[in-house]
C-alpha cells in the first residue's frame, strides 16, 4: 500500500506553515500600517497632531494612500485564507465539501 506522503507531511506541518504565513502577513501589515499612519496623520510645528483626512492632498497622495490601503486589505484577505481555507480550496487544511 502506497502512502501519499505529500498530504501526509502537509497535515503533519499545517500549523506550523500557518504560524509562519501568519507572521509575514501580520510583519507587512505592520509595514503598511506604519506607512500609511503618516499619511493620515499630520505634526504641525505646535506639536498637535491633526488628523488630515480632509485636508487638500495631491492627486498623487490619494492615489499612493489608495494602493497602500488595497494591499493592507489584500493581506488581511489573504491570512484570513490561511487561517480558515475555503471548502476544497486546495489549501492544506480545507475541509472537504462532501
Amino acid at each position: 500500500m502506497r502512502k501519499n506522503y505529500a498530504v501526509v507531511l502537509s497535515e503533519s506541518n499545517l500549523a506550523e506553515y500557518k504560524n509562519t504565513w501568519c507572521f509575514i502577513f501580520s510583519r507587512d501589515q505592520h509595514l503598511l500600517t506604519c506607512t500609511l499612519i503618516p499619511l493620515f496623520f499630520r505634526v504641525a510645528q505646535s506639536g498637535k497632531v491633526t488628523f488630515c483626512f480632509h485636508l487638500a492632498r495631491t492627486d498623487l497622495e490619494r492615489e499612493r494612500e489608495n494602493q497602500l490601503f488595497d494591499q493592507w486589505v489584500m493581506l488581511t484577505e489573504e491570512r484570513n485564507a490561511v487561517l480558515a481555507p475555503a471548502a476544497n480550496s486546495g489549501v492544506p487544511g480545507a475541509p472537504a465539501s462532501w
